[in-house]
């Protein structure tokens, strides 16, 4: 649907005169009135078919996946920003009368953390996978 189009079906509803709509894009009343009943009727079959439900439901996951890629930016970039021997130090505190809790939970409180990789053991992977076949 280009420009003219979509101001012939907006002025249509609006309840404008289909002359001076025709007069303002330079053509006809008949030419007018035409390509408003095309217009509505391909509106009409889109909406029989589902097809704008699908696009906007295509466009939603497109922004689902856009907000994703967004938030593993973010992510990456606070994974990617390791901490320095100093600024570990001065969270910690050179107080010794700080038990290993208070800086364990110093440490959880500030920073992410997680468990050293371990790579995948495939082959454990198919034995269990195959001993859970063979019980079911």
């Amino acid at each position: 649907m280009n420009e003219n189009d979509k101001y012939i079906l907006g002025a249509a509803r609006a309840g404008r005169d289909m002359k001076l709509i025709a007069a303002k894009l330079g053509m006809t009343r008949n030419e007018c009135e035409q390509r408003l009943r095309d217009v509505t009727a391909t509106l009409n079959a889109r909406e029989k078919n589902g097809s704008d439900d699908l696009i906007n439901a295509f466009n939603n996951t497109c922004h689902q996946y856009q907000m994703v890629g967004e938030g593993l930016k973010h992510l990456g970039a606070n994974l990617s920003d390791p901490v320095t021997v100093t600024e570990l130090a001065a969270l910690i505190g050179s107080d010794g009368a700080v038990t290993n809790e208070a800086i364990a939970e110093r440490i959880l409180s500030s920073f992410i953390v997680t468990r050293p990789y371990t790579p995948t053991d495939v082959e454990k992977l198919e034995e269990d996978h195959n001993k859970s076949k063979a019980e079911n």
